[in-house]
């Protein structure tokens, strides 16, 4: 019985990072490995880092 749930949990496990892995890849979210980006430099193409950058506005909602 004991075997049968680390086989139940290590395929959960496997099936889910999977998953994860796809949907990062399917939304845009994929990172380049270190190979791709030395030809990428190397090639001279241009190579832009989005960062998000919090808004520090105050917004008032309602009154006290």
């Amino acid at each position: 019985m004991n075997n049968k749930k680390v086989i139940i949990s290590v395929a959960s496990l496997i099936i889910l990072m999977s998953l994860v892995i796809m949907c990062s890849q399917l939304s845009g979210c994929a990172a380049v490995n270190s190979k791709e980006m030395l030809s990428l430099i190397d090639k001279g193409e241009t190579i832009t880092l989005e960062l998000a950058s919090p808004s520090y506005d105050i917004k008032e909602k309602g009154k006290q």
